[in-house]
């Protein structure tokens, strides 16, 4: 039997003013086996219908279409009650475009097209680091690091770059848990690129990881909450997130990440909430904590970066060190500019 209004619905999800090709395929996707193994298929198809109207305009015609994708997220995602559909509509058709695309991306949970990998981003799967047992990794402790330990011994880490001119994040160990948007980094003895030539070491919770991606995801760095710009037609933090799980086919493993060894930019991104306690659709966020620091440097134990901040820089590190008890690593990177 034919779903015209169904496959009409569907089928704008992958229109460019809406999701994209890539999204909307996802969406569609997941709707289609949704709709396929429900029951009452008729009466869902007939719920969508919204009649006839006068303005042909395009932009009317895609207030309609975004429309009829919130009612059929309702139904098959929430469970909506097909019988409440005028109610459902009275409600939804006073949102504008901006506001109707937030209301159906926000029926599917963060990293909806594929959370399969949260499992292997808990912290044991990561390396443990602990000042005073650093085992292999104390051959790390020295700038020159190709004298003493070659090749480099196994590690992952999630790390956090701070740039020539540091900020605060070296004067207090607790800041990045101030935001709840954090863009970050995953480091290996295989892919040690790093947004910046010093930075924190992280424990991260899997609950806490929002997306990872081995290219430029994109979002904004240091939000303090996923609540909207209040600017028309602009994403929201967590429209974001749920567009970076559709184009990734879903939360990477950290495998996948450190596989893209292909040149700069090196992505390895992985996209961090930092506050503890925010409920997300995967389950709430955890304690994040630094457990260590690393700096960059070239074969001959030189530090990367800008050479006029380079003494003030490391004493930065250094002091920051002691002052929490922390290890510094030090990461060679015989591949990169000295810049960086």
């Amino acid at each position: 039997m034919p779903y015209p209004e169904f496959d009409k619905t569907v089928a704008e999800l992958v229109k460019p003013w809406f999701f994209g090709l890539q999204a909307g395929a996802t969406y569609q996707n997941i709707l289609t086996t949704k709709f396929n193994a429900a029951p009452n298929q008729q009466q869902i198809d007939a719920a969508l219908s919204l009649g006839g109207y006068l303005g042909h305009s395009e932009a009317n015609k895609q207030q309609r279409a975004a429309l009829r994708a919130v009612l059929l997220v309702n139904f098959l995602m929430k469970s909506y009650p097909v019988q409440y559909r005028d109610r459902l509509k009275e409600r939804c058709e006073k949102l504008d475009l901006a506001a109707l695309k937030r209301a159906f991306a926000s029926s599917f949970p963060v990293g909806f097209a594929g959370d399969n990998n949260r499992s292997v981003w808990d912290p044991i799967h990561l390396t443990s680091l602990h000042k005073h047992s650093l085992g292999q990794l104390a051959c790390l402790t020295r700038p020159r690091v190709y004298k003493y330990c070659h090749p480099l011994p196994p590690f992952r880490f999630i790390i956090h770059g701070v740039g020539n001119h540091m900020g605060k994040v070296f004067d207090d160990p607790t800041i990045l848990t101030q935001y709840e948007v954090l863009s970050m980094s995953l480091m290996s003895n295989l892919n040690v690129h790093a947004h910046d030539p010093q930075g924190v070491i992280l424990r991260v919770h899997q609950n806490n990881i929002l997306a990872a991606s081995p290219t430029d995801v994109g979002v904004k760095n240091y939000a303090p909450g996923f609540k909207p710009d209040n600017l028309p037609n602009t994403l929201t933090i967590t429209e974001n997130l749920f567009d970076i799980a559709a184009r990734t086919d879903g939360l990477k493993s950290p495998n996948y990440l450190l596989q893209n060894v292909r040149g700069y930019p090196y992505y390895n991104e992985v996209v961090v909430c930092g506050k503890a306690g925010v409920r997300l659709p995967h389950g709430v966020t955890r304690v994040m904590s630094v457990v260590g620091l690393y700096m960059s440097i070239g074969v001959d134990g030189v530090i990367r970066g800008a050479e006029d901040t380079r003494e003030n820089r490391q004493k930065r590190v250094m002091a920051f060190a002691k002052k929490c008890n922390l290890p510094v690593l030090y990461i060679p990177r015989k591949d990169a500019s000295p810049r960086f």
